[in-house]
């Protein structure tokens, strides 16, 4: 009897967790919420909205593709080294004609209509929904596959470009807008795509999920780049939007992982050009969601400081400050999560533990040590509403990061969901082994270990300037050692 309520209960948290396969409130960019939301991101202002009519077109273009389209292999634009599985505007299984590098070229009528089609429906919505204008249309859609396109990027507008230099002077003050649309196509039950964004100033990692059988939109604006009254806009080339990153289907919890066929998602981009004047109208009419970036600054020894205001504290530590002598005993606890649990002794550490209470300026004496390694993918809770790592809430726990990842790999162990709170967005946060985390034992069941999916783990800079597309990462373990004074 005990072993089938300790089941139901594991069940019953995995059910409520981290990622929860049931949103429990309309989230912007999805079916559900009414009216447009957006926030800042960095330099970057994004808009979350989704409409019956929106959702129906998105639907409606996808059997459009299933049915009149033939699908290949294409590839991002500036030789990155991103590769894509790109419908091709056709129903015609022969090529029209082939390229100066003898590469087959499909076009018909019929093809050209269907992108054309949506694309001038997509226009007109926004159009009318926002009040505003759209010019230099284009339109590009691509199908995401497993671990196809997972590379970090940075989407190009030529033909908006081109247009503002075939523009008349004066020449408006235009902002760049892509309406990107993702939808689910085969997704696997328990899985989620999306998109990864890099904040350049803070590091910040955020996901805008597409869960499975959804459909999510999220508008990218940016202001195109002038150099003077009387000058077009110059094109950036691969300056244009901060590093992002197609995300494949992956796990969403790390213990109920649908195994290696996690399916795919389409991704449909409509790009175009909006004055400033109406750009800057439309987002005082939206609903302002804001975005706990950290307040970073230097303390009194010269070391970093990371304050979120909800309650996350990152602090350098001491390169001298990790104690590297053996653990005299190790207790194997039952797994978290489907995470592997083990206590040490406090006196395995006193020495660190010393360190830790006067860095954070902790008083308790009555110190736990524990520590999680995370294998798998999926995200995994910390802590489920029934305290599975028995932290009380007044508890202050300081975590430090123990993970191996290649040289020069970004570190992003631990995530926060806020689509359970309403915002159309999972942060990553940036936690290298050479920081400490503090966070109440309250704030740490709003918290989970990232999986070890190769993606998250990404330089975005690196993916940018790399020329194989085929390295792959090395086999990646987390480990997190938790110090819980209470």
């Amino acid at each position: 009897m005990n072993k089938l309520f300790t089941l139901f209960i594991t069940i019953f948290c995995s059910l409520l967790s981290f990622a929860n396969a049931d949103e429990p409130m309309s989230v912007p960019g999805r079916l559900g919420h009414s009216g447009i939301a957006t926030a800042k991101f960095g330099k970057n202002r994004l808009y979350f909205y989704m409409t019956p009519e929106k959702h129906d077109m998105a639907k409606g273009f996808m059997q459009d593709i299933i049915e009149n389209m033939l699908h290949g292999i294409d590839v991002a634009e500036l030789d990155f080294p991103v590769v894509e599985v790109t419908p091709i505007c056709t129903i015609n299984k022969e090529p029209i004609d082939y390229d100066k590098d003898n590469q087959p070229i499909y076009t018909d009528t019929k093809g050209m209509m269907v992108f054309e089609s949506h694309a001038q429906k997509v226009k007109q919505m926004i159009e009318s929904l926002w009040g505003v204008t759209f010019h230099g249309l284009s339109k590009e859609t691509s199908l995401i596959v497993n671990f196809d396109a997972n590379k970090f990027h940075q989407d190009q507008f030529i033909t908006q470009y081109q247009f503002l230099k075939n523009h008349p002077h004066p020449i408006p003050e235009y902002i760049l807008v892509q309406d990107l649309t993702l939808v689910d196509f085969e997704m696997a039950k328990g899985t989620f795509s999306g998109t990864i964004l890099q904040d350049e100033d803070t590091e910040d990692r955020f996901i805008f999920p597409l869960f499975d059988s959804q459909v999510a939109c999220t508008v990218y604006t940016e202001p195109a780049i002038y150099l003077g009254p009387d000058k077009a806009p110059e094109y950036p080339g691969a300056m244009t939007l901060p590093p992002h990153s197609p995300m494949a289907c992956v796990d969403r919890l790390g213990d109920l992982t649908p195994g290696s066929a996690k399916g795919k998602r389409v991704s449909i981009s409509i790009r175009g050009l909006v004055t400033k004047k109406e750009m800057e109208e439309f987002a005082s009419r939206s609903q302002q969601l804001d975005v706990d970036y950290p307040e970073i600054r230097l303390n009194s020894d010269n070391k970093i400081e990371r304050h979120y205001s909800h309650g996350i504290l990152f602090k350098e530590l001491d390169a001298n400050s990790i104690d590297k002598s053996p653990m005299t005993s190790v207790l194997r606890l039952p797994d978290v999560q489907n995470m592997e649990l083990y206590e040490t002794s406090a006196q395995d550490s006193a020495h660190l533990i010393e360190y830790i209470k006067s860095m954070f300026a902790i008083t308790e004496n009555d110190v736990k040590v524990l520590h999680l390694i995370k294998k798998d993918g999926g995200f995994s809770n910390f802590i489920c509403e029934q305290g599975a790592l028995n932290i009380a809430p007044d508890a202050k726990v300081v975590v430090l990061n123990r993970s191996k990842l290649p040289q020069d790999y970004k570190h992003f162990p631990i995530a926060e969901d806020f689509t359970l709170q309403g915002k159309p967005w999972i942060q990553l946060y940036p936690f290298s082994p050479n920081m400490a985390m503090k966070v109440s034992g309250a704030k740490l069941k709003d918290l989970a270990a990232v999986s070890a999916e190769e993606i998250i783990f990404r330089d975005a800079r690196k993916d940018i300037e790399s020329i194989d597309p085929n390295v792959m990462n090395e086999k990646i373990v987390i480990q997190l050692d938790l110090y819980v004074f209470q």
